[in-house]
């Protein structure tokens, strides 16, 4: 059955035109009273309908009729568009005659599933895949400010590769009895458009407990060493953060940052040099151990230095953990609670050198 025979024996050819032509429209023209008008100026028109010779029972109807036949177009141009993207629709419960008694399996629909292009524009979904990650590693190896905004900029312009930082005073953050306001700091990531390809994919976005904004591979040593031209965040006091372009060794599962490629390389050799002292921390029960029982031993940056840590990654780690990068040293105890903080094995190196110099003070004290 179609809209044509459901409805055209009730109303009429006549009211029947008068439905098709309402069809074509977005809804029912004008009022109840003038579509009620319109159909008793029909002449020749059928009277009884649905058993009533009222205007209104003849409205209701022919609106149906109406509403059934925009159904009935809209349903059959949209059939005709997924068939030219190959759907096919099947009638799972489709029986053939004599068969009424046997149970058949439906035949699978034949073409291909319509392609649908994802929403938004190349830009806004390349930003997405971007902003993802980025904000992941931001906010693992940085202070950010909760009550402040985070967000991703892809650009195509090397030069314009760091980080917007603007900050401004919430007088309506804390309640009415507080009497200053809460400073509030919103960061603007500003990443390559191929920072998954560039960045991502090659394993370095995350470095020595800092992001990888931007690097570009300029050359491969022996050993296994790779050195990258880069820009990476530095960590500043509170929630400062600053784009640093410097240079970046790997090899062997290390990195080092510096500011020059000759910087980089020995740097990263110096780090993967280092021996461990792990028998004299199991013989004291580990750093936990040594810090509590010699809590007074002095940690330096020169022995984070040392251990083949860039002075990038110390003031970073310093300033998120709050220590005083500035005094250049701090004691063990020190050092270790901000290690529990951010645990990162640069640190960890740094304070086995710090022991292994005073070793023979902690012999003989253990003595």
């Amino acid at each position: 059955m179609n809209a044509y025979d459901d409805h055209a024996p009730i109303i009429g050819k006549k009211l029947w035109t008068i439905a098709l032509e309402w069809s074509h429209l977005g809804s029912h023209p004008g009022t109840q009273k003038d579509r009620e008008e319109r159909i008793q100026a029909v002449r020749g028109r059928k009277k009884v309908i649905n058993g009533s010779r009222s205007k209104k029972s003849a409205r209701e109807a022919v609106e149906a009729a109406a509403d059934a036949i925009r159904y009935a177009r809209n349903t059959r141009q949209a059939r005709r568009t997924d068939a030219k993207l190959g759907v096919c629709y099947v009638d799972t419960q489709f029986r053939p005659m004599g068969c009424a008694t046997r149970k058949l399996p439906a035949k699978a629909p034949r073409g291909r599933p319509p392609v649908l292009l994802p929403e938004g524009s190349m830009d806004e979904r390349l930003r997405k895949r971007v902003e993802a990650p980025v904000l992941d590693g931001l906010r693992q190896h940085y202070r950010t400010d909760d009550a402040g905004t985070e967000q991703v900029k892809i650009t195509r312009d090397p030069g314009e590769v760091g980080i917007r930082q603007s900050t401004y005073l919430d007088w309506e953050f804390y309640s009415r009895a507080t009497k200053h306001p809460k400073k509030i700091t919103n960061s603007t990531v500003i990443v390559p458009r191929d920072w998954r390809l560039r960045v991502l994919n090659e394993g370095l976005a995350s470095l020595d407990g800092m992001l990888t904004l931007d690097a570009q591979r300029i050359e491969s040593t022996a050993g296994d060493v790779t050195v990258y031209a880069a820009v990476w965040l530095s960590q500043g006091r509170g929630y400062a953060l600053t784009p640093v372009r410097g240079y970046i060794a790997l090899g062997h599962g290390q990195s080092y940052h510096a500011l020059t490629r000759a910087k980089a390389v020995p740097g990263l050799r110096r780090k993967l040099n280092q021996t461990d002292v792990d028998q004299i921390l199991e013989d004291r029960g580990g750093l936990a151990g040594l810090a509590q029982r010699f809590p007074s031993i002095t940690v330096t940056v020169r022995d984070a230095q040392k251990t083949g840590s860039c002075d990038y990654g110390i003031r970073s780690w310093c300033h998120r953990t709050g220590l005083p990068y500035d005094q250049g040293e701090a004691t063990l105890a020190q050092v270790y609670r901000a290690y529990q903080q951010v645990p990162l094995p640069e640190a960890r190196a740094a304070m086995l050198r710090a022991v292994r110099r005073h070793r023979r003070s902690i012999m003989r004290d253990a003595a």
